[in-house]
């Protein structure tokens, strides 16, 4: 493979950039406690799975011939497409979380569907690695996916209420418009098709470095600020609640009912059942109780 040296290299530069944001992640969310770090975690271990697979298939094929290598890349390639194909999802999923949109249909069948085709036309070009249209394929649902969230980005970008989501979100969209030109390309020349991963990787992974190394910087230098009670505010903010849900967790406070809650803001039952079950799952509490003893020292 003519590009494997040069693959092989980018691909460990993204790992070493990736494994400092698993542990400024980690650092972070053990200081911040914002649930969205969660969700950041998630994403880096995923990613940096996938780029270790990525390395260790390009380390089998240089390393090994016959059969040790066909092997290897059997074993590392499964991995990597099983990991590849969960991502896809994640992603997906994580951008209607920034934007504080519900995971639902047809959303959730969208792209479990486009997960489970790239999985199958994975193992397939593994099986048949000589048949190139699967590479094709599986390149285009990616692309697919990853132009899908850019445009959702870019249209809810004003309403993302966290300033850090915001930022990271805008260096994402400039990233990912940057990267969509290489693409196109890569559609017609298999040797920047190979190089695309690794490349995204980096970059993305030079991106989230950077935020950790803000975020964490502006959370010391605030500790030297006398600590204040939060804002209400401040704890919509935290827990990615939008106004409608704001207003909700207000009628809540006075002890209303659903049916009284729908009649006052003019809306269905359902709807503000379906609110409430997303301030919830967003606040992770089971009980309006608890949600009043979560917003306790705020209000």
């Amino acid at each position: 493979m003519s590009g494997a040296p040069i693959h092989l290299l980018l691909t460990i530069a993204a790992f070493a950039i990736v494994c400092m944001d698993l542990g400024l992640c980690i650092i972070y969310g053990w200081f911040s406690k914002f649930p969205w770090t969660k969700i950041m975690l998630i994403s880096i271990c995923c990613l940096l799975g996938c780029i270790g697979m990525q390395m260790l298939v390009t380390w089998s094929d240089m390393s090994f011939s016959g059969l040790p290598s066909q092997v290897l890349q059997i074993i590392w390639k499964s991995l990597f497409i099983a990991d590849s194909a969960f991502l896809l999802t994640f992603i997906a999923y994580f951008t209607t979380w920034i934007i504080a949109h519900p995971w639902r249909n047809p959303y959730k069948t969208i792209f479990f569907i486009c997960s489970l085709l790239y999985f199958t036309v994975g193992i397939l070009s593994i099986i048949w690695p000589e048949n190139t249209i699967y590479d094709m394929i599986m390149y285009l649902i990616a692309g697919f996916v990853l132009i899908f969230c850019l445009f959702v980005l870019l249209k809810n970008l004003k309403g993302i209420e966290n300033r850090d989501v915001r930022l990271v979100s805008r260096v994402i969209i400039i990233a990912g418009l940057i990267l969509i030109p290489v693409s196109l390309i890569g559609i017609f020349f298999r040797v920047i098709r190979t190089l695309i991963a690794p490349i995204a990787s980096l970059c993305f992974g030079i991106i989230v470095l950077v935020f950790l190394f803000l975020a964490l910087r502006r959370h010391f230098s605030e500790l030297t600020v006398p600590e204040k009670k939060p804002t209400l505010e401040e704890f919509f903010e935290r827990y990615h609640i939008t106004d409608r849900e704001g207003d909700i967790i207000r009628e809540i406070k006075t002890g209303k009912t659903a049916k009284e809650i729908a009649a006052d803001l003019s809306i269905s039952v359902n709807t503000v059942n379906n609110h409430i079950a997303n301030i919830f799952a967003k606040t992770e509490v089971r009980s309006r109780i608890d949600l009043l003893n979560l917003i306790q020292e705020v209000w």
